[in-house]
């Protein structure tokens, strides 16, 4: 019998029944961890996918983007890493969580879309889309590998200016 992970992995059209079925009979087990960390090695799926997979969550998609792995969540919203199905470009999704869906919360959100769109700075993300989902806002941007600032300050104390300076 499948498990809640084999199951949601064909489900959310990640993975073939095919495939599923090559792993199991590769690794020679149907031990879920197993199958999913070859699933991960194999370029199949994400560890952040894989997680949600064993949750039992299916939807991995936000319009034509997968997304593939949690970048972060601020006061508006969480921050997805994903890639458009047909184009392979690989972006950041900020989603409006639904809990937060208010009239007012929804046009803020779309003030803050529109203020990265009027920029044209090779130091600031850009922005490529916004719109909705169903039910979920969003805003596409650039996808920066990298680390957030806030991780870098050291505790209470400033970081000087050589530390934070961008070279143009």
């Amino acid at each position: 019998m499948s498990s809640v992970f084999q199951k949601s992995a064909i489900r959310s059209e990640l993975v073939s029944k095919r495939q599923m079925a090559k792993v199991i009979d590769k690794v020679g087990s149907d031990d879920d961890a197993l199958i999913a960390a070859t699933l991960v090695k194999s370029g199949l799926i994400t560890e952040y996918q894989a997680q949600q997979l064993h949750t039992g969550r299916t939807k991995l998609t936000l319009g034509p983007y997968l997304v593939t792995d949690f970048i972060g969540q601020g006061g508006m919203g969480q921050v997805f890493k994903a890639v458009h199905k047909v184009m392979g470009r690989v972006c950041a999704i900020k989603v409006l969580p639904l809990e937060k869906s208010t009239e007012l919360s929804r046009e803020s959100f779309t003030r803050v879309s529109r203020a990265p769109a009027e920029l044209v700075c090779p130091i600031v993300v850009r922005a490529f889309d916004a719109g909705q989902a169903g039910n979920e806002h969003y805003l596409l941007t650039e996808y920066v590998a990298g680390t957030y600032l806030r991780n870098l300050h050291p505790r209470g104390r400033p970081l000087s200016q050589q530390h934070v300076a961008v070279p143009l």
